[in-house]
């Protein structure tokens, strides 16, 4: 989820075969089952992931460019080509996409049938506005206020 985006369901990716079904040479087949698709990968790539996602959500706190940028791609598949070639996201074509800016209070979406699609929703946070301070009661406080936010609207109120 950009914060981030998306969605992270272990099932959004299905293995139809295992290898022992297939034969010890055979490579798995995948298929995208409808629902949240999350593109977290092996244990060996999330720490690559999450740097490309740091790296993207930097930029779009550093120039607020980058946010319009995503919105200004005028297709699914530009918008894809923009986070590969840009900032090394992969979305594999068959999962539909959906971009929502809270900052902006806007959607761009993709989807048309989340019931029978696998879709990745990309959450765009809204640009930091933390004051810097040196009192440790100022930063206690925003400590307490990100936590509460953070439990309450990013944990869905739960």
């Amino acid at each position: 989820m950009l914060c981030w985006a998306g969605a992270y369901d272990s099932g959004s990716v299905r293995r139809t075969d295992t290898k022992q079904e297939m034969g010890a040479n055979a490579m798995d087949s995948i298929e995208y089952t409808p629902g949240p698709w999350s593109n977290w990968g092996s244990n060996d790539t999330i720490g690559q992931q999450a740097q490309l996602f740091y790296n993207l959500l930097e930029a779009i706190y550093s120039n607020p460019l980058v946010r319009g940028d995503l919105f200004a791609q005028p297709s699914e598949a530009a918008l894809k080509d923009y986070l590969l070639t840009t900032w090394g996201i992969a979305i594999p074509a068959e999962v539909r996409m959906m971009l929502v800016d809270i900052e902006n209070a806007r959607t761009k979406t993709y989807i048309s049938d989340p019931g029978k699609e696998a879709f990745y929703v990309m959450v765009i946070p809204p640009a930091l506005r933390r004051k810097p301070s040196t009192d440790d009661s100022y930063k206690e406080a925003q400590a307490l206020s990100g936590a509460w936010f953070h439990a309450t609207n990013d944990g869905w109120g739960m």
